[in-house]
């Protein structure tokens, strides 16, 4: 309990310092939510009975997303001036309150009803957090998650280690630097994909490889190369659509 709070703590003087004070959906959700969930035909938007959880919601930017599309969402977060920012923003573009809840949980109190959540999502933010922490989740999600429900998350790869610090295990590095100052930094190779998700179904597994760009807008494939991440969409439980494997 008293890494949490210390972890909180920090995370707090992070969003202070509006590390992660963003406004834009992350792209790759909206490629899910399109594929995989609800693909708009209309201009007009219909309200749907249909519930996301984002896990670590940060400044409220995929709650935005989603709520513009007619989900209702819940917005958990370790920060509560992360929640704080997740408000004002969603306040501001005067979203219907009874269709959102925000909540600055730790993880000994993600307490909801069993297969009671259509859609969980996590951006950016399992990885943020020790490896311990971290299958505590993944367990309470694969609880709450219904029998069909979907779970996305992007995760960062192990191949790139980008952030300065000190390694405590093979996974997890407790950052230096000033952005994230001393919380924890988590990567993933394969191996532990899949050992930590063996519960689940994959729907989909794709690794994102950014690179930089040269004033001749040549790009360096071996030079330049900044940073990788491992995006993940999955299947909730026993339901399968497609082995990527074969």
């Amino acid at each position: 309990m008293k890494k949490n709070l210390n972890f909180k703590k920090n995370w707090d003087k992070s969003y202070n310092r509006l590390e992660n004070y963003l406004f834009y959906p992350n792209e790759e959700l909206i490629k899910f939510v399109n594929r995989y969930v609800d693909r708009r035909k209309t201009l007009k938007v219909k309200k749907k009975n249909l519930t996301f959880l984002d896990i670590g919601c940060g400044a409220g930017r995929n709650l935005k997303f989603l709520l513009e599309n007619g989900f209702k969402v819940i917005g958990v977060d370790l920060s509560k001036i992360a929640i704080n920012q997740s408000k004002k923003l969603l306040k501001f573009y005067s979203f219907d309150k009874s269709r959102y809840k925000l909540l600055n949980l730790t993880s000994e109190y993600l307490n909801f009803q069993e297969n009671s959540i259509d859609y969980v999502i996590s951006d950016s933010a399992l990885d943020s957090m020790s490896n311990s922490e971290f299958l505590k989740i993944i367990e309470i999600i694969y609880k709450i998650l219904k029998p069909k429900g979907l779970f996305y998350l992007n995760l960062i790869n192990l191949k790139k280690i980008i952030q300065s610090g000190k390694l405590l295990n093979r996974y997890d590095l407790l950052i230096s630097s000033k952005h994230e100052n001393q919380t924890i930094q988590s990567y993933f190779d394969l191996k532990r994909i899949n050992k930590s998700f063996k519960k689940f179904k994959f729907l989909d597994i794709y690794e994102i490889i950014k690179k930089n760009k040269k004033k001749n807008n040549l790009i360096n494939k071996k030079n330049n190369l900044k940073k990788k991440k491992n995006i993940i969409f999955m299947l909730n439980k026993n339901e399968y659509i497609r082995n990527i494997n074969k």
